[in-house]
């Protein structure tokens, strides 16, 4: 394996708490806002200085969080925006059921202690999206629970999702 080590980051600037999956449709606007990175941003740059050539990074880790108590649930969907000349596609990637679990972050840090880390993660439940590379390591409580995505060439990623139980909720992202 040739995994370029790479840190993480938060996914939106600032949690999410919407309560519906919002409706998203080609455009010719570059999606941008809370929620939405670049894979290029996030790609690690130390393959390019071990080796010759560039990173081939097109792949992402996950770990989720919330604020909520132990048990409380979100839905969290990973869309990939690619383009065509001047369209840009929305295409979803992979949709999640994250079950938060005892384990808090640290005041002052990216996940801070009033927030908790999910524990248990699964594939959403009538969801006619069917991931065609994802691995899912959920351990479940204390545990911290992780994902690791295909991004399928995708330029921009975006995390959408529906609060459920939790107040808000959002990801830690790197490339890998």
């Amino acid at each position: 394996m040739d995994t370029p080590i790479s840190t993480f980051t938060k996914f939106a600037q600032t949690n999410l708490t919407t309560t519906s999956y919002p409706t998203l449709s080609p455009t010719t606007t570059k999606p941008s806002g809370n929620g939405v990175l670049s894979l290029a941003a996030i790609s690690p740059t130390n393959l390019r200085e071990i080796t010759s050539r560039p990173p081939a990074t097109d792949c992402i880790s996950l770990v989720f969080f919330g604020v909520g108590a132990t048990g409380a649930y979100f839905n969290a969907r990973i869309v990939g925006w690619s383009r065509v000349g001047s369209l840009w596609l929305p295409l979803p990637l992979a949709s999640f059921l994250c079950t938060l679990g005892s384990s808090t972050g640290i005041a002052g840090q990216a996940v801070t202690n009033s927030e908790k880390l999910a524990s248990t993660i699964s594939v959403e439940s009538g969801n006619s999206i069917t991931p065609a590379s994802v691995i899912i390591h959920s351990p479940a409580s204390p545990g911290i629970a992780s994902v690791l995505i295909d991004a399928e060439g995708c330029e921009l990623l975006q995390l959408i999702g529906v609060k459920g139980s939790t107040t808000s909720f959002n990801a830690l992202v790197r490339a890998v």
